[in-house]
């Protein structure tokens, strides 16, 4: 719907601009509403000295009901406050409106309530606060550091308006009146992210990388959520010739901007019920990793709006970063029954992006089969979608049906014949259906489409070495050692790829040296990272190997292989206390990861350290781990809990079940005896203490392997 001002200008309706918003994903600093951009329509003028302007009338016809009605209560109050001669009241009641105005993205009408408020209470900060403020979101620059200085006059040492006068300082270029600003606000709270970050800011503008990066390391270490300070940083650290740094840095840098305490905006957060309020909301806690909260965000916009596809598909992804891949699919699958926009050609497509989404979760779950079930009915409703197709493709070389992936590559290539990866991926299907001629053809044309590329070059090399041309081989990975010797990064990833090459022949020690120079050329390739560390650990060098998962957890918190490589370390080298830390901090990020669960539930029931061991907690976390499981080994740790909460009756009479249960399947070996063992252990009245840590690392193995089936 189109809307005209009274001047007969177009502007955006409220739902344009959160639509637009949520498009591009672009939120606020301090609060979670969308920000407008200054190509909007004009702000209304404000009114002249001592006169009250009439408040313009936005369209709500797009708009929530809840929008509606906020809005209509706001302004009927202030009808009836008119005719009272109690000015604070009314300038309360505009100021209100402006923030009901703000929160749905009626910048107009914000910007005319707050000016009517500061006219009525002109002793009171935070109106020019909030007037500053709109004006800063809308690139105002000017006006909002004439409002923010009034605002400070008014009420001197006023964090917020310090932190928000200097930032709009530093965008003016003026940077010594930003740097009082900063310091200022430094004195006031020195350990504040958004002060040390304002303040690191001006050194860079001054020059000063020294003292930028002193900063920003502290800012950093107050809010590492704030990955804009990871880029700040590592320009910082590029000038001072600390390349490494640099790049560890940049490669984490972002546009999750560093935060801060509000007050006056804390009313914006708190107003906003509508489901797109809370998508924007998501949104913002995604871009800045906090997942949990995200989660929290778009549960609620699909409990205020059950249809909705972004908030479904969001979820979804939220589940699969907290490594809930099984409640990621549960969402999914729920969007599949839940319903409709309304519009027929869009939910259609809707399904099919569910679905095709559906079948990538399947695919990290290890269910192919599956996987190519949902990949062919999300191309049954939208068959132009091509990376559907090169998924479903993939998954039906992995399962060994060639013939028919060679058949959705000839569909991909159709549309788009030069597109390099496709070709490889053609020809590798056609090197193992034994037609050697076609795939030196695509790996040919491979080469021609991408000729600055190496990676073509190197999966041609592959190919002939496969087939006995050695030296044509050798030709083409020197071309491509060539190509990338001016990229560090490339160089890394061919590196890498002849290491994962070496590994796969059990070339172990070659593969460590390849992975060792890969993480120095690259320190952020964190899938080498990752392999280097295990190979440590098949090594025992346990310490080292610690070392390097870590830095990949620390730089990629949701890696939960990487996690479970960490406490392995740890409890291979006997260091308890510190596994069970590991794994709390590994469940604060992702509370839904079932093998982080169920190793803290063993390790709180069976460690050898009484200071690690909580009977109570392990009964809590066990429980919850064999109700969403029902498998032999949760069952087995259940019993182990019941067993260190001092309840052995409970106890012996799983442990019994679960005798039975592998009694009854013929099951033996080592598992069965130690259940023997810790049965006993149980009728003795004593708990099960753990014997080798193996007894933990195997249940953080998903699914662990000769499982006998759980005792109902």
């Amino acid at each position: 719907m189109t809307v005209r001002d009274s001047d007969g200008k177009t502007v955006m309706t409220s739902r344009d601009i959160q639509t637009k918003t949520l498009r591009k994903l672009i939120v606020l600093a301090a609060v979670s509403v969308a920000a407008v951009s200054s190509s909007c329509s004009q702000p209304a003028p404000v009114a002249p000295e001592n006169v009250l302007t009439e408040i313009p009338y936005p369209d709500l016809s797009g708009a929530d009901d809840t929008v509606r009605q906020q809005v209509q209560e706001k302004r009927e109050e202030i009808e009836a406050l008119a005719a009272a001669d109690e000015p604070s009241k009314l300038s309360q009641a505009y100021g209100e409106l402006g923030l009901t105005y703000l929160t749905y993205s009626f910048v107009d009408a914000a910007e005319v309530s707050f000016a009517n408020a500061r006219l009525l209470q002109q002793d009171n900060p935070r109106w020019p606060y909030l007037l500053g403020y709109l004006f800063q979101i809308q690139g105002r620059l000017e006006p909002a550091a004439d409002v923010l200085e009034n605002a400070l006059k008014l009420q001197p040492n006023d964090l917020p308006a310090l932190v928000r006068l200097g930032r709009v300082r530093l965008d003016l270029g003026a940077n010594d009146q930003a740097l009082t600003l900063f310091h200022k606000a430094f004195d006031l709270d020195p350990k504040s992210a958004a002060v040390l970050d304002g303040l690191g800011k001006v050194a860079a503008a001054q020059e000063d990388a020294q003292q930028a990066v002193e900063y920003f390391e502290q800012a950093l270490e107050l809010q590492p959520t704030a990955s804009s300070i990871h880029h700040a940083l590592g320009l910082a650290y590029r000038k001072l010739g600390d390349l490494e740094k640099a790049t560890f840095h940049l490669s984490r840098g972002g546009e999750a901007p560093v935060q801060f305490a509000d007050p006056y905006l804390k009313t914006v957060a708190e107003l906003g019920r509508t489901a797109d309020i809370y998508l924007v909301r998501g949104a913002q806690a995604f871009s800045e990793a906090r997942y949990s909260q995200a989660r929290g965000y778009y549960a609620k916009a699909l409990e205020l709006d059950p249809t909705s596809f972004d908030a479904r598909k969001a979820l979804g992804f939220c589940l699969e970063k907290l490594g809930d891949l099984e409640g990621a699919v549960e969402q999914l699958q729920e969007g599949l029954k839940a319903g409709t926009s309304g519009d027929a050609a869009r939910d259609i497509l809707e399904r099919a992006e569910l679905l095709r989404i559906l079948g990538g979760l399947r695919v990290l779950q290890g269910r192919e089969l599956d996987a190519i079930e949902s990949f062919e009915e999300s191309l049954a409703l939208d068959p132009d979608r091509l990376d559907t197709r090169i998924k479903l493709a993939n998954a039906l070389a992995r399962q060994g049906r060639l013939e028919d992936a060679v058949g959705h590559f000839d569909q991909i290539l159709e549309q788009q014949p030069e597109t390099a990866s496709v070709l490889i991926q053609r020809a590798t299907a056609y090197i193992n259906l034994g037609r050697p001629q076609q795939a030196i053809a695509d790996y040919e044309n491979a080469v021609a489409v991408a000729p600055e590329d190496p990676e073509p070059r190197l999966r041609y090399a592959e190919a002939l070495e496969h087939l006995g041309r050695s030296d044509e081989a050798s030709q083409q990975r020197t071309a491509a050692a060539t190509q990338a010797a001016a990229d560090p990064q490339q160089q890394a990833r061919m590196l890498a790829d002849i290491a994962s090459k070496k590994l796969s022949r059990g070339e172990i020690d070659a593969a460590l040296k390849d992975y060792q120079e890969v993480v120095r050329l690259d320190p952020s390739n964190n899938d080498a990272r990752y392999e280097l560390a295990t190979i440590l650990g098949h090594f025992n060098r346990f310490e080292e190997a610690l070392s390097q998962f870590t830095q990949v957890v620390d730089a990629a918190p949701h890696h939960g292989p990487a996690r479970r490589g960490e406490v392995t370390a740890l409890l291979l080298q006997s260091r308890y206390d510190d596994a069970r830390a590991r794994l709390q901090e590994g469940l604060e990020v992702m509370p839904r990861n079932r093998a982080l669960a169920h190793g803290l539930a063993r390790l709180l029931a069976t460690a050898p350290l009484a200071s690690v061991r909580d009977g109570e907690l392990a009964l809590q976390i066990a429980t919850r781990v064999h109700q969403e499981t029902r498998r032999a080994d949760s069952a087995e740790t259940l019993a182990m809990a019941f067993a260190e909460a001092g309840r052995f009756g409970e106890a012996i009479e799983l442990q019994q079940q679960l005798l039975a249960a592998a009694e009854k399947n013929s099951a033996g070996g080592q598992s069965v005896e130690r259940w023997q063992a810790e049965l006993q252990s149980y009728k003795q009245s004593q708990p099960w203490t753990l014997k080798v840590p193996e007894e933990i690392i195997t249940v953080m193995i998903d699914p662990p392997a000769n499982r006998v089936p759980s005792p109902n």
